[in-house]
C-alpha cells in the first residue's frame, strides 16, 4: 500500500536533468548531450525537465569504490560505483567522439558494479562491456577528467 508520501508516479521523475546551473545545463544538452549517438533523436531529450539541485555529496575513496548522492525536492538519487579498474587517459579525435565533432581527451575509470536508487527504488541495469580507445571497460565508469574541444 502506498502512502501520500511516496505515491509520486514514476512518470513525474521521467526524463529529468537535476543541475544548479539550467542555462548551462541546456546548453550541454543542446551542444553535447543531444550529439551523443545513444542519445540523438531521442523524444525523451526533448521532453527533458529541468529541476533545482538542493544538495550533493560524494563518499567512497575513488580507488574501490565512488558514490555521489543528489536531491532535488522530493528526489533523490543516489549512483554507487564498485569495483573500480585502473584510471586510462585517452584523446580521441572528432570523428571517434561522442558527438562526431569535438577532440575528446579524457581519464575513464571503469566500473564492474553500478548501481542507482530514485527515491528510495532501485533501478534495474547492468553494466555491459564495450571497447573505447582500445581498452575494454564495462557501460559504467566514471569520467574524472573530459575535456571537449570543437574540431
Amino acid at each position: 500500500m502506498q502512502t501520500p508520501q511516496d505515491a509520486t508516479p514514476a512518470a513525474e521523475h521521467a526524463n529529468v536533468c537535476l543541475t544548479d546551473n539550467e542555462s548551462l545545463a541546456r546548453w550541454l544538452v543542446a551542444e553535447y548531450v543531444s550529439h551523443f549517438g545513444a542519445w540523438r533523436d531521442l523524444p525523451g531529450l526533448k521532453a527533458l525537465q529541468f529541476r533545482q539541485i538542493d544538495d550533493v555529496g560524494s563518499d567512497g575513496d575513488a580507488i574501490t569504490r565512488y558514490g555521489e548522492t543528489v536531491r532535488a525536492g522530493d528526489m533523490i538519487v543516489a549512483l554507487e560505483w564498485a569495483g573500480l579498474g585502473q584510471p586510462f587517459c585517452f584523446a580521441l579525435k572528432p570523428p571517434q567522439s561522442a558527438t562526431g565533432q569535438h577532440h575528446m581527451p579524457s581519464l575513464f575509470v571503469g566500473c564492474e558494479k553500478a548501481m542507482i536508487t530514485v527515491i528510495g527504488q532501485k533501478r534495474s541495469g547492468v553494466p555491459v562491456p564495450r571497447k573505447i580507445a582500445g581498452h575494454r571497460i564495462p557501460t559504467a565508469m566514471l569520467a574524472f577528467s573530459e575535456t571537449w574541444i570543437r574540431g
